[in-house]
C-alpha cells in the first residue's frame, strides 16, 4: 500500500499481459481473412492503451466542429459519451473532429471493459501511410461546406457519426500502367461516409471520402472531398437476375445541388427480394440482399460492397425503409431460410433491429477493392478544389468554392492492381457479434 501524499503515485488498478501477444480483448475489434493476395491491415493492441480519463477531453478554449460530440449510448452497457468524446483530431481548419476508436474499451468508472456499440473499420494507426494524413476528421469536408455556405442550410451535407469507415492498405503491389513490369508497393489509407441503416443513401450521391498514402520511391497524396456513387434522388437496386432497376424514392436529397459522378449506390428493395420463382429468390438472396457502393477517386474506381446492411428500401412505410431482421420472422420471405436468419431466430425471444443480437449490423465487407491510382502532373504539390474535388486550381477561390486544400504529387503517375490483388480481404468488424456493435452502425 503507498501511504505517501503525492496523489499522481497512486493507482486503483493493474494488470499483466504477455509483450506482444493478443489478449481477446484484442480479438474482437474484427475478423478477417489471410487468403488474400494483399494482408489485411494488423489489428493494433488495445489491452495496453492508456485508460481513457476526462482529462483526454477538448479543452473549453478548443472550437467544436459541428460533428464532435453527436454520439450517446442507446444501451445501458455501453460506454458513457464521455469517454467516446475523448476520441478526437484537430484537422487543419483548427476545429476539433471526432476521429477513429475501438468498438471495446475499459470504463474506469466500473472497472469494466464496454462497448461503443459501433465501429468504424480498420484502425488507422496501423497504416505505414499514417504519417501523411494522421488520424481522420470525421464531417470535415461537410463542415468545410457548411462553412462556404453559412446562410444557407439546403446546400449543407450532415452525414451521421456510423458511417465512417477507415481502410487501411499496406504495402499493396501495383504496376504502372504504360510498364506492366514495372512494380510498385504502395501504402493506402482511405476513409469512407457509407451508411447503411438510414435513408440517407436512398438519395444522397455525395459521401465524404479521404485517401491517402504513398507508392515505394514517389510523392504522397492526400485527398479529402466528397465521393460520388451516381445521381441524386435515386439509387438502383442490386445487380443480380430480374433486379438492377433505378429506384426514386421520392425524398429531396441533401444538399440539393449534388452533381451527378461516377457509378451507383446499390441497396436492398423489398421488390427486388421478391421477384421471380421461389428457385430464383433462394438462389439470388444473397446478392440481393448485399449493397455495393462503387465511385471513382484519385482517378480509378472504388468498389465496396455489404452484405449484412441493417435496412432495405421499402415504398409503403415513412421512412421508405424497413428493417432486414424483420423479414427473419416472415416465413415467406426469401431471407427467412438463409443462416443469418437460422441465426436470427435461435436468440429465442424477438431481435429487434438495433439488438446487437441482430447479424444485420452493416459490418461485413468482402470483394471491397480498389483498382488504381492515377494522377496527372502538377504545377505545385498543394492545390485546391470544390467540395467534389473538382476545378483545381493552384489558389484557392473562396466566391467558386474552391477552398478545399489537396496534397497531390507534382511528378504524375498511373497505376494499378489485377484481379485478387486488388481485393481488401474479407472482414467483420462486429467480430461475428462478439464486440457488442450493433445497427446503427
Amino acid at each position: 500500500r503507498f501511504t505517501g501524499s503525492n496523489s499522481s503515485m497512486r493507482f486503483n488498478w493493474f494488470a499483466f499481459w504477455a509483450k506482444d501477444t493478443v489478449q481477446k480483448i484484442d480479438e474482437i475489434q474484427k475478423i478477417q481473412s489471410n487468403n488474400n493476395v494483399n494482408q489485411g491491415s494488423p489489428v493494433i493492441p488495445i489491452s495496453g492503451k492508456p485508460i481513457r480519463t476526462q482529462n483526454l477531453l477538448p479543452t473549453s478554449s478548443q472550437i467544436l466542429a459541428k460533428s464532435y460530440g453527436l454520439w450517446s449510448p442507446g444501451k445501458t452497457w455501453e460506454c458513457p459519451k464521455w469517454m467516446h468524446d475523448t476520441y478526437f483530431t484537430k484537422a487543419e481548419d483548427g476545429k476539433v473532429y471526432p476521429t477513429w476508436h475501438p468498438p471495446v474499451d475499459f470504463n474506469p468508472e466500473t472497472n469494466t471493459y464496454c462497448t461503443y456499440g459501433h465501429e468504424h473499420g480498420d484502425d488507422p494507426l496501423s497504416s505505414e501511410a499514417f504519417n501523411i494524413a494522421g488520424m481522420p476528421a470525421f464531417g470535415y469536408v461537410n463542415e468545410q461546406l457548411a462553412t462556404n455556405n453559412p446562410s444557407n442550410p439546403s446546400l449543407h451535407r450532415n452525414e451521421d457519426h456510423f458511417g465512417h469507415k477507415v481502410l487501411v492498405a499496406n504495402n499493396w503491389q501495383m504496376f504502372d500502367e504504360s510498364n506492366t513490369s514495372l512494380i510498385k508497393s504502395c501504402d493506402v489509407s482511405l476513409k469512407l461516409h457509407m451508411g447503411t441503416h438510414s435513408p440517407d443513401a436512398l438519395v444522397n450521391t455525395a459521401h465524404e471520402m479521404f485517401v491517402s498514402g504513398k507508392c515505394d520511391g514517389l510523392e504522397p497524396f492526400n485527398l479529402k472531398h466528397f465521393a460520388l456513387f451516381g445521381a441524386a434522388g435515386e439509387f438502383k437496386e442490386p445487380e443480380t437476375s430480374l433486379c438492377d432497376l433505378s429506384v426514386n424514392p421520392g425524398i429531396t436529397p441533401s444538399p440539393t445541388n449534388q452533381p451527378y459522378g461516377d457509378a451507383h449506390r446499390a441497396i436492398p428493395t423489398a421488390g427486388c427480394y421478391q421477384r421471380g420463382t421461389v428457385d430464383q429468390k433462394t438462389a439470388d438472396v444473397n446478392t440481393r440482399n448485399s449493397e455495393y457502393w462503387l465511385t471513382g477517386f484519385v482517378g480509378k474506381s472504388f468498389y465496396f460492397r455489404i452484405t449484412n446492411p441493417s435496412r432495405f428500401y421499402d415504398p409503403s412505410t415513412t421512412t421508405k425503409i424497413n428493417r432486414t431482421v424483420n423479414s427473419c420472422y416472415d416465413p415467406t420471405h426469401p431471407l427467412s431460410t438463409t443462416l443469418l436468419c437460422e441465426e436470427t431466430l435461435a436468440a429465442g425471444s424477438k431481435v429487434e433491429w438495433d439488438d446487437p443480437r441482430s447479424p444485420f449490423r452493416g459490418t461485413t465487407q468482402i470483394e471491397t477493392h480498389f483498382s488504381g491510382l492515377a494522377f496527372e502532373n502538377s504545377a505545385n504539390s498543394v492545390i485546391y478544389t470544390d467540395a467534389y474535388g473538382r476545378n483545381a486550381s493552384i489558389s484557392p477561390a473562396p466566391a467558386q468554392g474552391i477552398t478545399f486544400k489537396q496534397i497531390v504529387p507534382v511528378q504524375g503517375f498511373n497505376y494499378d492492381a489485377n484481379g485478387q490483388a486488388s481485393l481488401f480481404p474479407a472482414r467483420d468488424y462486429s467480430a461475428l457479434g462478439q464486440n457488442g456493435v450493433r445497427a446503427p452502425n
